[in-house]
């Protein structure tokens, strides 16, 4: 039973990471977030913003940026955090050229429950 059960885990995870957006355990319907959160990018910036209310229900940007060295080493830069419904966003900065990946993360009370890779 017990091997059935972390097969189907394993097959549930990797379908939500195949497809880009990774749900982690934590709220179902809890009470705050109402509303999609939006992503955007370019060359060297990546953002995005949530809709709903805060503050249990927060959301930042993170990039993986391209350091200009031979070979190029990966680095992260983090936007502020924000809350749901606050349309400032939350912006990650790299060199013009450099973004190489960046997500959008949400947060309930703190804890990571779900985030979604910005393409």
């Amino acid at each position: 039973m017990k091997k059935a059960k972390r097969a189907a885990m394993t097959l549930a995870l990797a379908g939500m990471v195949l497809g880009g957006v990774v749900t982690v355990a934590g709220p179902a319907q809890a009470s705050g977030r109402s509303g999609p959160c939006h992503t955007w990018h370019d060359g060297h910036t990546a953002g995005g913003w949530c809709d709903g209310r805060g503050p249990d229900y927060a959301y930042q940007t993170q990039a993986e940026c391209l350091s200009n060295g031979s070979p190029g080493q990966l680095y992260m830069e983090f936007g502020p955090t924000r809350w749901f419904g606050d349309r400032r966003q939350s912006y990650a900065y790299c060199a013009p050229g450099r973004l190489y990946a960046a997500w959008l993360y949400e947060y309930y009370k703190g804890k990571l429950f779900h985030y979604v890779r910005i393409d």
